[in-house]
C-alpha cells in the first residue's frame, strides 16, 4: 500500500544469443588478434537466429562457456545499454525480470566517475568489463529488496548487489542522490554464494542520469527501510 503512489520502472532483462550458421554450425571468430576471438559473427547480408539450443546455449554442453561466449548484449526493456532518469530523494520502485538464458544477472548500481561518458553507438560488449572498472566506481548504492518472485518479504533486504536467476523477479526501493550512474552485471566473488557455472565478466547494462532535489536523501533511504 505504502508503494501504491511510488514512481515506478520496469527492467526487462533479455538475452537472445543469435547467431549465423554454416554447414549446421555457428560462426565463430576465430582469429587471436581479434578482441571477439571466440565469440559469434555474422557476415554481410546473413541474419542472425537462434536454431541450436547446444551450440548456442549450451544446453547438454557443459564445456559451452555461457552466455558471454556469444558476445552479445544483454538487452534492458529491448534496448543496449539504455539511460534511465530519476530525481534525487525520490524513492522508486524498480521491478526487474530476468527473462534471460540460464546465467545469472548480479543487478547493482554504481557512480560514473566525473567526465566519464557512454560513447556514441554504446560500449561494445568485449569492453565492457575494462569500461566498468576504469569508470564506474564504488561503493554500490544500497538496494532495498521489498519483493520476490512477486512474494512480499517478511522484512526489507539491504544489499549491494541483487542476484537474479533465469526467469526469477525482483522489486526494488532505489533512492539515489544526484549524478549520473552505470548499471552493471557483477560477478560472483569467490566468496559469494550465488549458484553459477561460469564466472563470466562484469558487464555494463545501462546508466541512470540523477537530476537535483530539495528532499533529504537519507530521509527517503530511511522511509524505504521501513517499509514491508
Amino acid at each position: 500500500i505504502l508503494t501504491r503512489r511510488m514512481p515506478e520502472k520496469v527492467l526487462l532483462f533479455s538475452q537472445v544469443p543469435y547467431g549465423c550458421f554454416k554447414d549446421g554450425q555457428v560462426q565463430i571468430i576465430s582469429n587471436p588478434d581479434d578482441p571477439n576471438n571466440g565469440k559469434f559473427f555474422c557476415e554481410q547480408n546473413q541474419i542472425g537466429e537462434v536454431e541450436s539450443f547446444y551450440q548456442q546455449l549450451g544446453f547438454g554442453n557443459w564445456s559451452f562457456q555461457g552466455w558471454g561466449a556469444s558476445g552479445r548484449h544483454t538487452t534492458v526493456n529491448g534496448v543496449v545499454q539504455p539511460t534511465f532518469t530519476m530525481t534525487a530523494g525520490q524513492p522508486e520502485r524498480w521491478r526487474l525480470i530476468h527473462a534471460g538464458t540460464a546465467n545469472q544477472i548480479g543487478f547493482s548500481i554504481r557512480p560514473l566517475k566525473g567526465g566519464a561518458s557512454i560513447p556514441e553507438g554504446g560500449v561494445p560488449a568485449h569492453q565492457e568489463a575494462a569500461f566498468v572498472e576504469a569508470f564506474c566506481g564504488n561503493p554500490q548504492a544500497p538496494l532495498f529488496g521489498i519483493q520476490t518472485d512477486g512474494l512480499t518479504r517478511a522484512s526489507v533486504r539491504e544489499a549491494p548487489v541483487e542476484w537474479l536467476q533465469a526467469g526469477y523477479r525482483s522489486d526494488l526501493l532505489i533512492t539515489l542522490e544526484s549524478g549520473r550512474y552505470c548499471l552493471t552485471d557483477e560477478t560472483p566473488g569467490d566468496q559469494t554464494r550465488v549458484p553459477v557455472r561460469v564466472r563470466e565478466s562484469t558487464r555494463l547494462l545501462g546508466v541512470v542520469e540523477v537530476s537535483p532535489s530539495t528532499t533529504p536523501l537519507e530521509a527517503t533511504r530511511r522511509a524505504a527501510k521501513e517499509i514491508v
